[in-house]
């Protein structure tokens, strides 16, 4: 795994992670198990298998609780490895809501779909949003890497990536980055091995061991994305994120044929047939959801 370091800090959550896993001592400490090739043919027979299933792959760096730490980096160059149509345009999405509108939009067959920056919405029914999403795209063999999204009250992933270490930053622009994997089995997570990527950097001619694209290619990718993803984190110092975009949905409804029979000839609005159609047309989302685009209507 060189060269790979751990701060101290590090090193201190990782020896309190095997005394509370003993399946990481046994996997990783011990036995010190590289998954990567393995795990590369896992998803890949997932997403282009004949039996149709989908995986769900989140990447939460959570040992140190760092930040900064190449997660974004890592899971869009994994998704262009296993889906070389992958792009930022189509596929990428900060919200629940995005991704629900971009799979709708442009999905197709046999993909992958990528959550980033997730929302810290907490409540219920934005992780049931989000678990509903992902099962019912099963059918279609669409799959779902997610950077950092909270599982508070629901295990959604079948694959959870934590971070272990990556290179020191005199590698850099060279970077290997290290996560230990934490497979479903049953219903818990256990730990199987460590991932070892080598990232494919923004300039110079090499390609990460991993990866497919150029460093060329790979920064006019990164470029478009981390437009997109500025524009979120500015959305989230104005204080305007949700999980759910009430405004436009409700735009969306007004454009309804049955909007405008929730009107008399009068011109008067029906209240109660238009918390009617709400319900109809939402009826996934929370009571206080439903609020908010009825208060947008009238």
């Amino acid at each position: 795994m060189l060269p790979i370091q751990l701060t101290p800090t590090e090193q201190d959550d990782v020896i309190e992670l095997c005394r509370a896993n003993p399946t990481f001592h046994q996997y990783i400490y011990r036995a010190k198990r590289d998954y990567t090739n393995e795990f590369m043919r896992e998803l890949r027979d997932v997403v282009y298998g004949k039996i149709p299933r989908n995986f769900v792959l989140n990447i939460k760096a959570g040992i140190g609780r760092q930040r900064g730490v190449f997660k974004s980096s890592f899971g869009n160059q994994l998704a262009i490895t296993l889906d070389p149509q992958f792009n930022v345009k189509e596929r990428v999405a900060f919200t629940t809501y995005d991704l629900n509108e971009k799979i709708k939009k442009y999905a197709g067959e046999k993909q992958i779909f990528l959550l980033d920056e997730q929302v810290r919405d907490l409540k219920y029914a934005s992780e049931q949003r989000l678990a509903n999403i992902i099962d019912a795209c099963r059918e279609r063999q669409l799959c779902f890497i997610m950077i950092g999204v909270q599982e508070a009250i629901t295990t959604i992933s079948d694959y959870q990536l934590e971070r272990l270490g990556e290179s020191e930053d005199k590698y850099l622009p060279e970077k290997t980055v290290a996560f230990c994997l934490k497979k479903k089995l049953g219903t818990s997570p256990q730990y199987r091995g460590f991932i070892k990527w080598e990232l494919t950097p923004l300039t110079g001619n090499k390609l990460g061991s991993n990866a497919t694209l150029t460093p060329k290619v790979w920064a006019k990718f990164w470029e478009e994305y981390m437009l997109l993803k500025r524009h979120h984190q500015q959305k989230a110092i104005d204080q305007q994120l949700t999980s759910f975009n009430f405004k436009d949905a409700s735009i969306k409804l007004r454009k309804l044929k049955d909007f405008e029979a929730c009107t008399n000839p009068n011109g008067i609005l029906n209240k109660q047939k238009l918390k009617n159609l709400i319900y109809i047309k939402f009826p996934d989302v929370t009571n206080e959801e439903r609020k908010m685009i009825y208060g947008e209507l009238t």
